[in-house]
C-alpha cells in the first residue's frame, strides 16, 4: 500500500469509476490496511490486477509530469532522460535519421549537466552508427574518442564507488579502516584528470568518511573545503543543493573546535539550500538546537525547536522525531534549573517510553537529570544504583562513563553539594582530559549538551 499511497501523491491522476477509482479511494484512506482493501474485492487475483493497472496509470502520469515544483536544473536533467530514452526508441523503430540527430543533441546536453551515463551510452550509440550505418571516418573518430572518455571515467567511478562502499560497511560495523588508505590514495591520482562531477563528489566523500572514522577534525574541514573550491569551479551545471552535503558537514567541525560563530554562520547559510520542512532543513535545525546548547545559549536550542514544530513536515522520519523529543527533553530540563522560562508540565517518562531508536546512555542520563531536578531522591537512588552495572555491561564511550560516574556520586554525596563534588572531583577531570570530539553528522550518538554545562545544572539543582 505503501508505494501507491506514494504515486497518488506525487500524480495528478485519479481514476473516474470503476474498480480503479474503488482502489484509489481505499488506498487514499490511512485507515485501511492491506488486509482491509484485499477484502472489499471479488479475489486476491483480481486485486492484484486491479493494482497493477493503478500503480502503471500512476507511474506514466508521474513519469510525464512537468516537475515544475524542482530546481530548474534538475527539471533539464530529468527531460536529458526522456530524450535519451526517445533515442533508444526511435533506434529501435529504426527512424536512424531522426534518433541520430536527437543523440547528438541530448549528448551535447548530457555533457553540460554532468549525466556521464547517458554520455556513454549515446557516444557508444553513435560510434556504432558511424561505424556501420553510415560510415564517416572523422565523426567515427569523433565518438570513439568520446567513448572510450567516458567509458574510462565510469570505470573510475565505479572504482570509487566500490571502496566507498567497502569503507562504509567497515565503519558501521567498527572495523579497521586503514588498509583501505593505498585505494583511496590510487584514486586521489585520478582527480586531476577526472573532472567528472560525480565521481570527485564521490571521491570527496570517501575521504571525509574515512577521516570521520579516524576522528581526523581537520581532515574533515579540508575535504570539504576543497570539495566546494570544486563545485564552485567547476562548468558543469549542477542542481544549487549539491554542495550542501559538504557546507553542512563543516557545521560539526566548527563545533567541535568551539567556533561557534563560524557554526552559526555556516548553518544560517545551509538552511537556505533545502525546502523548508524537508528532511536536510530539519537537520540543518537539528544542529542549530546543538549549537545553541553548546554555546550555552538555550535561547537558541528552544528557538530552533518551536521553528521545527511550527513547519509542516514533507517526510516521515521516527528516528528524527526522536531526537527533536530529546532536545524537548533536555529544553524542559533548562527550564526546570530556571535558565529558561517554564512552558508547564513536561512528562519525562512519556518521553521514555515513546522513544526506542535514541542511545540508552542518553536516555539514563535525561532520566537521572529530571528526576534530580523534580527531588525524587529514591527514586533516583534506585536508578543510580543501575549506573555501574551499565557501565559495565554498554561500554560507553568515556566521556559518557565519566558523567554517569559524576551522576552516580549525587548519590554518594547524599545530594549535599560539597559532598558531592568531593566524590565526582576525580570523574569531573577524567572527564576534562577527554577532547569532546563531534564530528559525526549524527549528534545524537555522543552528547547533545556537553556534559560539563550539565554538571553546572547538576550542581545549581544541589544548590537549590
Amino acid at each position: 500500500m505503501e508505494l501507491l499511497r506514494t504515486l497518488i501523491n506525487l500524480s495528478s491522476y485519479e481514476p473516474e469509476k470503476g474498480d480503479l477509482l474503488k482502489l484509489f479511494q481505499l488506498v487514499n484512506n490511512d485507515d485501511f490496511s492491506r488486509a482491509e482493501v484485499l477484502s472489499k474485492f471479488e479475489s486476491g487475483s483480481h486485486f492484484r490486477q486491479v493494482n497493477k493497472k493503478l500503480k502503471e496509470k500512476l507511474l506514466d502520469d508521474f513519469l510525464g509530469g512537468s516537475f515544475k515544483e524542482l530546481e530548474p536544473v534538475i527539471q533539464q536533467q530529468f527531460k536529458i532522460r526522456k530524450q535519451a530514452l526517445e533515442v533508444i526508441l526511435l533506434f529501435q523503430l529504426d527512424k536512424r535519421s531522426v534518433a541520430v540527430k536527437l543523440a547528438v543533441e541530448t549528448l551535447q546536453a548530457a555533457i553540460k549537466y554532468g549525466q556521464l551515463d547517458i554520455a556513454l551510452d549515446l557516444s557508444a550509440k553513435l560510434e556504432h552508427h558511424y561505424s556501420v550505418t553510415e560510415l564517416n571516418s572523422a565523426k567515427r573518430k569523433r565518438y570513439r574518442q568520446k567513448h572510450e572518455l567516458f567509458d574510462r571515467l565510469t570505470s573510475e567511478y565505479s572504482k570509487c564507488e566500490r571502496v566507498y562502499n567497502e569503507l562504509a560497511v567497515l565503519a558501521q560495523k567498527n572495523k579497521a579502516v586503514e588498509h583501505l588508505a593505498p585505494k583511496i590514495a590510487a584514486l586521489g591520482i585520478k582527480v586531476e584528470e577526472n573532472d567528472y562531477y560525480k565521481f570527485r563528489i564521490l571521491f570527496y566523500a570517501t575521504k571525509i568518511l574515512y577521516a570521520q572514522v579516524r576522528n581526523n577534525v581537520e581532515g574533515i574541514a579540508m575535504v570539504c573545503n576543497d570539495a566546494i573550491d570544486y563545485l564552485n569551479d567547476t562548468k558543469t551545471v549542477l542542481p544549487r543543493l549539491t554542495q550542501f552535503n559538504f557546507k553542512f558537514q563543516l557545521i560539526p567541525v566548527y563545533l567541535s573546535q568551539g567556533k561557534y560563530s563560524e557554526a552559526e554562520k555556516a548553518i544560517m547559510q545551509v538552511l537556505s539550500y533545502p525546502k523548508k520542512g524537508s528532511y536536510n532543513w530539519h537537520h540543518v535545525l537539528l544542529y542549530k538546537a546543538v549549537l545553541g546548547f553548546y554555546s550555552d545559549k538555550p535561547q537558541m536550542s528552544r528557538a530552533a525547536y518551536q521553528q521545527a514544530q511550527a513547519a509542516q513536515k514533507k517526510f516521515q522520519s521516527p528516528l528524527l522525531e526522536e531526537q527533536w523529543k530529546l532536545v524537548r527533553a533536555y529544553l524542559a530540563w533548562y527550564e526546570k534549573i530556571g535558565r529558561l522560562p517554564d512552558t508547564g508540565q513536561y512528562r519525562v517518562y512519556r518521553f521514555l517510553n515513546e522513544v526506542t531508536a535514541l542511545k540508552s546512555d542518553q536516555l539514563l542520563i535525561i532520566e537521572l537529570l529530571h528526576l534530580l531536578v523534580a527531588n525524587k531522591k529514591k527514586k533516583y537512588m534506585e536508578r543510580a544504583e543501575s549506573i555501574l552495572p551499565f557501565i559495565k555491561n554498554n561500554k560507553p564511550s568515556p566521556r559518557t562513563k565519566h558523567f554517569l560516574k559524576m551522576l552516580w556520586a549525587v548519590e554518594q554525596g547524599d545530594y549535599n553539594e560539597f559532598r558531592v563534588e568531593e566524590h565526582a572531583r576525580k570523574h569531573l577531570k577524567a572527564l576534562r582530559r577527554v577532547p569532546a570530539a563531534q564530528t559525526s553528522v549524527n549528534v545524537f550518538d555522543t552528547e547533545l549538551v556537553k556534559y560539563e554545562m550539565l554538571w553546572e545544572g547538576v550542581v545549581r539543582c544541589l544548590e537549590r
